[in-house]
């Protein structure tokens, strides 16, 4: 009963990303206004957005968008159930601008309705993080980054099948920060959720 449960909550998952897991239109609004982002960078200051003075921005490319998920408003009120569906696909993409083979920094692109856009440029430490930790995933992978608002935290999400089950979550500098239990290695669902469960009951004990 339990894996019937866990099957139908992948499937659930993973179709709510059918038209936009492949990341065509996300990469190509990155890449179609990706110019227009790099020269509002100011002079003297490209340091803080990945770049060194000199480099020649026109280089520039985009990498494999990021899709953010958030945490259900039930995952943070209720009481956890590890049968439950907590994950939500947002309509919002981190892309990496690269440069010679390196993440530099990323591209924020949102959609709506069908129309994606760039809405901000920055994250030159984030864009570096989610290159390490991805760089032994799958051609085919989807990427993700789960998103816990209230610690400031963030992991890098690589989903290999169609079964969320087998999805690894692998926490960041910043979710190791706010939950130093974490090690960084690849979770899975189930063993990170209730992580960050307790981290969160502990910050409302707290607060």
């Amino acid at each position: 009963m339990y894996k019937s449960n866990l099957l139908l909550i992948s499937i659930i998952f993973l179709s709510s990303f059918t038209n936009i897991s492949s990341g065509d239109p996300v990469t190509d609004a990155a890449q179609k206004g990706l110019q227009n982002y790099l020269v509002l960078i100011p002079a003297g200051r490209e340091n803080l957005y990945g770049f060194s003075t000199g480099d020649d921005l026109k280089n520039c490319t985009v990498g494999k968008p990021y899709q953010l998920l958030k945490l259900s408003l039930d995952f943070y009120q209720g009481t956890y159930d590890p049968a439950k569906n907590y994950l939500s696909p947002g309509k919002e993409w981190r892309v990496p601008v690269v440069m010679n083979g390196d993440n530099r920094t990323l591209l924020t692109v949102t959609a709506d309705a069908d129309t994606y856009n760039i809405v901000d440029l920055g994250g030159a430490l984030l864009s570096r993080e989610l290159q390490q930790a991805s760089a032994h995933t799958g051609d085919n992978d989807h990427f993700y980054i789960l998103r816990i608002y209230p610690l400031s935290a963030d992991f890098f999400v690589d989903a290999q099948t169609a079964d969320i089950s087998e999805a690894s979550f692998t926490p960041l500098t910043s979710a190791i920060m706010a939950m130093p239990s974490l090690q960084n290695k690849p979770y899975s669902l189930n063993e990170v959720l209730p992580i960050i469960k307790a981290s969160l009951d502990q910050k409302a004990k707290t607060n």
